[in-house]
């Protein structure tokens, strides 16, 4: 006897009911391999051609953005693409932003869009979301804390014929926990098997992201990349003109003025565990002990278990002297920064990208990288490197960088790829590969 799609997954729906469990619940209890077979018996598949005047749509997740822009890191990202895709949208899709919360289901974020693109959204409010076969679900911001509440949705529409699609940033949360909050990598991880179960595919930000997923994917689940496809695309670097406040003019004028003459190196990033900030400051502190006057710029937020790296920095006696740390720069501040310094120095022991190095690149500053993939990924010879983990190993690939810059000898990026957000959409759409996911 032959059912439909819709049929399997009401009988399995009525299946689960007569034994006291609900159809979400039965994937929680299989393995992520097996709740995807479950599913590929209940997926729909595309068949009948785009209706005419009605395209499919897009549905891009900004679950986390719509409440809290920290216009940051993943929210720069998120905010930068969903601009490119409203403003030029595949061809045969609409762009509609949509968002969660645990507690109640996906609506679209007709106010969110009407806010990005200065427009006035009228009387239309966040209605729920509406789906039909052929419609596309990127999971463009990170909700990994969010995903997991809404299993019977993203059952429903894969059994409607909805594909889903998530960008993945990195998988530190459960590489190394150490350097989260406890609650993060427990969170990360039923998210990562949430994705494991329902994706059609998973774009990443960088090859060195997408080698590591395909083998965590591999080694925890035993799918494989042709079970599930990762894919990668390269980010942005595009600086919106958004006017600092006066006094941030100020502090740049009276910066300029006092580092004429010395080495001014310039860190960007949330201030974090990863980071390798504490290594960077003790690293430079040897440096100012031994008589160098050189100039230490970091732009960044306060972020999570970095107490008493904060504390060094507001407290430490060369504070507005030989070290300025600016915690709410905007870009055109940053951008000044990044014309300002004479090099770009980046310490972290792992980054799913790396944008801040493309940023420096862009204006051919000299570049000193932790030897780590994705630096050389996206910088390869382009840089200087460094290894180790205490500040004297920093201390002294600083040292003799130093010296390179001052005697004009140091590198600079010149062939580092700088594109822009655009082109980087384009990226991720050729990576989404929107015909093949009608027509699966």
């Amino acid at each position: 006897m032959n059912f439909s799609r819709s049929d399997l997954l009401r009988r399995i729906t009525a299946g689960c009911a007569r034994l006291g469990i609900r159809y979400p619940a039965l994937l929680a209890i299989l393995s992520a391999r097996g709740a995807r077979q479950v599913l590929a018996l209940t997926a729909a598949t595309l068949d009948e051609p785009c209706e005419e005047n009605r395209p499919y749509q897009l549905l891009i997740d900004v679950s986390e953005i719509v409440r809290n822009d920290a216009k940051t890191g993943i929210q720069r990202v998120v905010r930068n693409i969903l601009l490119q895709l409203l403003r030029k949208p595949p061809f045969g899709y609409v762009i509609r932003p949509v968002y969660a919360s645990r507690h109640e289901g996906y609506r679209n974020a007709e106010r969110y869009r009407a806010a990005l693109l200065g427009q006035d959204c009228g009387e239309n409010a966040d209605l729920p979301v509406r789906t039909r076969p052929g419609d596309i679900f990127l999971g463009l911001d990170l909700a990994a804390h969010l995903l997991p509440y809404h299993h019977r949705t993203l059952g429903e529409w894969k059994a409607g014929g909805v594909k889903l699609l998530f960008l993945m940033y990195d998988l530190f949360p459960v590489r190394h926990p150490e350097w989260f909050t406890p609650k993060r990598p427990k969170t990360f991880r039923r998210w990562l098997r949430t994705l494991a179960i329902y994706s059609d595919c998973v774009l990443c930000i960088s090859k060195a992201t997408a080698d590591d997923l395909e083998k965590w994917f591999r080694e925890q689940y035993g799918i494989s990349g042709q079970t599930l496809p990762v894919r990668s695309f390269h980010l942005g670097t595009d600086f919106p003109t958004t006017g600092h406040l006066p006094q941030q003019a100020e502090a740049v004028s009276e910066l300029m003025l006092r580092f004429r003459g010395h080495p001014s190196i310039m860190m960007v990033g949330t201030i974090e565990p990863r980071k390798g900030y504490a290594q960077a400051l003790s690293a430079f502190e040897l440096l100012w002990r031994q008589g160098s006057q050189v100039n230490l710029i970091i732009s960044g937020k306060a972020g999570w278990r970095v107490d008493g790296v904060v504390s060094r920095l507001r407290l430490h006696p060369e504070a507005g002297v030989r070290l300025h740390w600016f915690e709410d720069a905007d870009d055109e501040l940053l951008l000044q920064f990044y014309g300002l310094a004479d090099g770009f120095l980046m310490t972290s022991e792992g980054e799913g990208y790396g944008l801040p190095v493309i940023e420096a690149a862009r204006f051919n500053k000299p570049l000193l990288l932790r030897d780590i993939p994705i630096f050389r990924e996206i910088a390869g010879m382009e840089a200087q490197y460094f290894t180790g983990l205490e500040p004297s190993a920093l201390a002294e690939a600083l040292h003799n960088w130093l010296s390179l810059i001052s005697a004009g000898t140091a590198p600079v990026p010149q062939a580092i790829k700088c594109q822009n957000w655009a082109e980087s959409t384009e990226q991720l759409v050729l990576a989404m590969d929107l015909v093949t996911c009608r027509s699966r």
